[in-house]
């Protein structure tokens, strides 16, 4: 998965929703093996996760979808979402890069 983007409903837990974000946002960076960028607007909400194409997060499943809902469901402190939340997203669409690689939206 080259990219991931997701909004996420605010809060106002203000500097402890921060320092898990950044803690789980750790994780799923050494879990990667490189850098990944975190845009969060000015609500709060995560509105883009980044991460290059050569540093995938690594995945078990083939379709993208499935692979996009296990992504959140195991990450989703990163978008400041609980686990009951983030099992409430669905996929509404499998975009395909220039290269061919699909990335779920």
């Amino acid at each position: 998965m080259s990219g991931l983007a997701a909004c996420a409903v605010a809060t106002d837990d203000g500097p402890t929703l921060a320092q898990d974000r950044d803690r789980a946002l750790e994780r799923l960076e050494r879990a990667a093996g490189g850098p990944i960028t975190l845009e969060v607007g000015t609500t709060g909400a995560t509105r883009v996760l980044a991460m290059t194409p050569q540093l995938p997060a690594p995945g078990r499943a083939a379709d993208p979808a499935v692979a996009a809902a296990r992504f959140l469901a195991e990450h989703h402190d990163v978008f400041g979402l609980g686990a009951d939340a983030a099992a409430s997203f669905s996929v509404d669409r499998v975009d395909v890069d220039g290269a061919g690689a699909p990335a779920a939206c």
